[in-house]
């Protein structure tokens, strides 16, 4: 199978390579793929850390006094809340997108 950095990364050499065992192959769809799937990792892990600091802003108004069912807690939780979900639903693209490309993958021999 074939690395899939190097795909995204050098995909000329992969192509040389390829074309030296005899295949001629196009690999923009892959590259297509393995870019978006790093970007959505990219932004999975800003929302993700966005999440975090949401996460820490909650303890630290509640720490400092404020009730936990107070409406800037509610709105911060609720801002947390979105966040997972978005996380979740990149998560998910993620993970179809990797499928996608380890399938893509395997049908290409060792470099």
């Amino acid at each position: 199978m074939l690395d899939q950095r190097l795909v995204r990364n050098q995909p000329d050499t992969v192509a040389a390579l390829l074309r030296r065992r005899g295949m001629e192959v196009d690999l923009s769809g892959l590259q297509t793929i393995a870019s978006r799937q790093r970007d959505l990792e990219e932004h999975r892990s800003g929302l993700q850390a966005e999440g975090n600091r949401t996460g820490r802003a909650v303890a630290a108004l509640i720490r400092t006094g404020a009730r936990p069912d107070s409406d800037a807690v509610t709105a911060l939780r609720e801002q947390g809340n979105a966040i997972k979900r978005q996380v979740a639903q990149l998560e998910q693209e993620e993970h179809q997108l990797d499928a996608a490309l380890r399938q893509q993958l395997l049908a290409y021999p060792n470099l």
